[in-house]
């Protein structure tokens, strides 16, 4: 979910069209109508841009499992998050038993924190009606393109009921940065913008398939109405040699 601008000359954001996170790549929009929204004189120079940004043309960049974010400029706000230090771990995270619940995006609202926010005030009400005893607020999020409408988003949350035993150990298989947080769920939601628009560029990983998770470690009761949280946000990377070299052997995709 990050707000970054695309390397061109435009004040339209490039991720608000094409490419959402987690997971990227989530937008259906057609490539031309891309072009036209862009103000790119030919569907040619756009995909020359956004493969000398990206590394790839737009199909295979679409097609592939993983998201490089090479090429993504964060957007200059006057003044920069404060943000934690991730850590590289290895872990055993896949999926979280709980409950589902789901909000829908418009594309002109994806780098909108306030959004994001007040959808997830909403979600937080609804699973925070299970007994504290088996609600731990830990919860996986995923997002993919709307099936019926090319313009919207879809986000899912999943509420975990019960954390399995062993499930972030340190000995995984997977690799996942981890991201240390304390503080309410608004605070978490605008950390996790800012993650995807002021630190994903600039890591020499890249985001693979798969959930985001936060997996809550403790929870303070709450202040004057305001929920806190403490525990680690994790995204699922891999190297970024991994993604050129799983590339190699596929066939060129044009449009």
């Amino acid at each position: 979910m990050p707000h970054c601008k695309y390397p061109d000359k435009t004040d339209l954001s490039f991720l608000e069209v094409f490419l959402p996170p987690p997971g990227g790549k989530c937008s259906l929009l057609a490539v031309i109508e891309i072009v036209d929204r862009l103000g790119f004189s030919t569907q040619q120079t756009f995909t020359r841009t956004f493969k000398r940004h990206f590394g790839l043309a737009p199909g295979r960049y679409r097609e592939s499992e993983l998201w490089n974010f090479n090429g993504l400029i964060p957007e200059f706000t006057g003044k920069y998050p404060v943000l934690p230090t991730p850590q590289r771990i290895m872990a055993s995270l896949h999926s979280l038993p709980g409950i589902s619940l789901n909000y829908t995006c418009n594309s002109t609202d994806l780098g909108n924190v306030r959004f994001h926010t007040e959808q997830r005030q909403e979600l937080f009400r609804i699973a925070g009606k299970i007994p504290n005893d088996v609600f731990p607020i830990s919860f996986a999020v995923m997002c993919e393109p709307s099936s019926s409408n090319a313009e919207q988003i879809n986000f899912s949350l999943t509420f975990a009921t019960v954390i399995p035993e062993g499930h972030t150990c340190s000995d995984g298989a997977a690799a996942f940065l981890r991201f240390p947080f304390q503080g309410t769920p608004e605070q978490l939601t605008e950390m996790q913008v800012n993650i995807y628009g002021h630190i994903m560029p600039f890591r020499r990983e890249a985001r693979r398939t798969g959930h985001d998770f936060f997996i809550c470690e403790s929870k303070v009761e709450p202040y004057k109405g305001d929920l806190r949280l403490r525990g680690g946000y994790y995204i699922p990377i891999t190297d970024k040699k991994a993604q050129t070299d799983s590339l190699i052997n596929q066939k060129e995709l044009r449009f």
